[in-house]
């Protein structure tokens, strides 16, 4: 007997076992493949020794054991195991109480199944009147069985079992908002969630009240018809008749904005105008005896001596002298008494244009000096007179 086992030892310290593979049958069952490098020693090789673990675990030092007799066919399945898990196997020979040489490992996964998990937490809330939110948190990581692929959401009445709509998410969204919902009607949603395999559990119904008073802000999730009362808030702004009175207010102020700017720049130009009317009307109502000109040489007056001569007095000659240079000395001529002359419009040249005027010429004189003055007002036809006074020497 203990050469036996020495015989054993002997043998197994050496690699005669290799693990083939290791393939996944389903989502909770793998099947182990090997091989033996020896033939006529197989007598002291009892069995082996399948030591596993699962690598998401939170402890992945801890392994897991079963003992399997020696099996002409080289193949072993085991079954138990978690869905959609990752593990690491390897194999052990042994011969009663010597254990040989281990193979190295092989990783492989379960395969995905459905999910057993049901989406968390639903929510429920209203947007407007014809449209309401609702969302979730996913199901546990553990109960996925998968690769998460996205969520349906299914709504029917609440007083029917017939399905209204179901609306299928692609990736990981949490939440939706279902239009097109009637005023006034009371909703149940389900939510379930999906992978390549299919669709699990549905979650818990939810209530989705549309209720035409009152807006959920934020959504609440309705687990009873009792909780509802405790979750409305008042929604004022998301009725349909405040909107539209905020909009006719806005317009309301825009187009008075408007009016009172026109109105403002034509009261402005209004003002403008008159106030020029004002100031043309002031300046030509001076009297000219109070206002004393400089006329230069190139803006004087200068008489035609081809007019007629008939109807002048004796100081009409005077009035023939050259125009006095515009740096003569003026004065106060108020109360001086003036002679009149008359002068043929005809034979005056100015600056004027075609006009018809009436032209006079005052000539007044000085207290010591006399001076032959005449001055030219012109009345024109227009409504308004203007008048231009020019001095002659």
């Amino acid at each position: 007997m203990p050469e036996e086992i020495e015989t054993a030892r002997l043998v197994l310290s050496g690699q005669i076992l290799e693990l083939v593979d290791a393939v996944a049958i389903n989502s909770t069952t793998i099947r182990l493949e090997w091989q033996l490098h020896i033939s006529n020693t197989e007598e002291y090789v009892e069995g082996l020794y399948v030591r596993y673990r699962n690598l998401s675990a939170i402890d992945t030092q801890s392994y897991s054991m079963l003992t399997i007799p020696m099996n002409p066919s080289e193949t072993y399945v085991i079954t138990g195991l978690e869905k959609f898990t990752r593990y690491e196997f390897f194999l052990t020979p042994y011969f009663k109480t010597v254990e040989g040489q281990p193979t190295s490992s092989k990783v492989v996964q379960t395969l995905e199944d459905f999910p057993t998990g049901a989406p968390m937490n639903v929510q429920t809330g209203m947007v407007n009147l014809t449209a309401g939110l609702v969302n979730w948190l996913p199901p546990p990581e553990n109960t996925l069985n998968g690769v998460l692929l996205g969520y349906k959401v299914q709504l029917r009445a609440s007083n029917s079992s017939k399905v209204l709509a179901q609306i299928t998410l692609n990736g990981p969204t949490t939440f939706v908002v279902l239009h097109r919902l009637t005023t006034g009607m009371t909703y149940t949603v389900r939510v379930v969630a999906y992978n390549r395999v299919g669709a699990g559990p549905f979650s818990k119904p939810a209530y989705l009240i549309m209720d035409p008073a009152h807006v959920i802000a934020p959504p609440k999730a309705h687990n009873s018809l009792s909780d509802i009362e405790g979750y409305r808030q008042q929604g004022l702004l998301h009725e349909t008749w405040f909107m539209v009175l905020m909009i006719v207010i806005l317009l309301s102020v825009l187009t008075g904005g408007c009016v009172a700017g026109v109105l403002f720049f034509r009261n402005r130009a209004k003002v403008s105008k008159e106030m020029l009317s004002a100031s043309i009307t002031g300046n030509t109502s001076i009297d000219p005896s109070r206002r004393p000109m400089m006329v230069s040489r190139r803006d004087g007056l200068w008489i035609d001596r081809g007019r007629r001569s008939i109807d002048t007095d004796k100081d009409s000659g005077l009035s023939e002298a050259k125009l006095l240079e515009s740096s003569q000395n003026t004065a106060n001529y108020a109360d001086v008494s003036t002679d009149y002359a008359e002068v043929d419009p005809r034979s005056i040249t100015s600056f004027y244009n075609s006009r018809k005027v009436r032209c006079f010429y005052i000539k007044t004189l000085t207290d010591s000096i006399v001076v032959s003055r005449m001055v030219h007002f012109c009345f024109y036809s227009l409504p308004t007179i203007h008048r231009r006074t020019q001095q002659l020497f």
